[in-house]
């Protein structure tokens, strides 16, 4: 039972990742836009930081990393005006 529960929660992880990685690659999106994606991903993983209820083994740090990460790669694209 584990080891399904692993195996989903790593495709959900690069499952992530690529969007991540599509959202700076794509030439439509503006820097301001994945940067309110990345402060929208940090928000909801402080949330689900928050939550005493439910146990979610430590992912919840790596979804705030997304969003830092994601954050700080909006400051190096360069929009074209």
């Amino acid at each position: 039972m584990t080891i399904i529960a692993l195996v989903f929660l790593v495709i959900l992880l690069m499952g992530i990742i690529l969007v991540f990685i599509n959202a700076l690659k794509s030439k439509s999106k503006s820097a301001i836009q994945i940067m309110s994606l990345g402060i929208e991903v940090t928000l909801i993983g402080g949330i689900m930081m928050l939550n005493s209820s439910i146990r979610f083994g430590g992912i919840e740090y790596v979804v705030m990393l997304f969003g830092i990460i994601l954050s700080f790669f909006s400051f190096l694209k360069k929009d074209k005006l």
